[in-house]
Parts: C-alpha cells; structure tokens; sequence
C-alpha cells in the first residue's frame, strides 16, 4: 500500500509505477482534482481501477464514472467499512 496527499506526486510516483489493483482517490483535493488525476492514470494504464471517495455525484463526476464504468466505483463518504469491503471483492472478481 502506498498512500499520498498530494495528487500531482501521486501522479507522478504512478508514472514510473502502475503496480497497484486500486486506486483510492478522493475528488476534492489540493492542486489536481481527482477526476483529472484519474484520467491521467487511466491514459498510463487504461485497465488501472478506482474506487472514488466522494460526497455528492456531481455531473463531472457521473460522466466519469459512466464513461469509465468497467473501472471506477463509487463509496460514499463518510467511509463504510463493510461497503469498501464489498466494493474490493467486486473489484478483484472483475479481474478474473
């Protein structure tokens, strides 16, 4: 597990790095919005998957998630536990 709190280093670690089968991103944040930081990964990897942490399900973010709808989910926030939980398996079965 690696976990950053900036995106625009985590883009850049993502770059030289793809290894991950889940990306927890968050769309509020400082300097590169999630959705932005997810299309740049998903222009380095097309198969990377996300689970995206959000309040509401604003227009951007429901084209997002419609256009990408093999590779992103949604959680919403505050985190539920057992709803991650089952978003995770959801997402290794999709491997298979």
């Amino acid at each position: 597990m690696t976990i950053f709190n900036c995106p625009v280093k985590a883009l850049i670690h993502y770059s030289k790095d793809q290894d991950y089968s889940v990306v927890l991103a968050d769309i509020q944040m400082p300097k590169l919005q999630g959705d932005e930081m997810i299309e740049e990964m998903l222009r380095i990897n097309s198969k990377q998957k996300f689970i995206i942490s959000t309040v509401s399900m604003k227009p951007k973010i429901m084209k997002l998630a419609d256009t990408y709808s093999d590779h992103i989910f949604i959680s919403d926030k505050p985190f539920n536990l057992p709803k991650l939980k089952s978003l995770l398996e959801e997402i290794e079965c999709s491997f298979d």
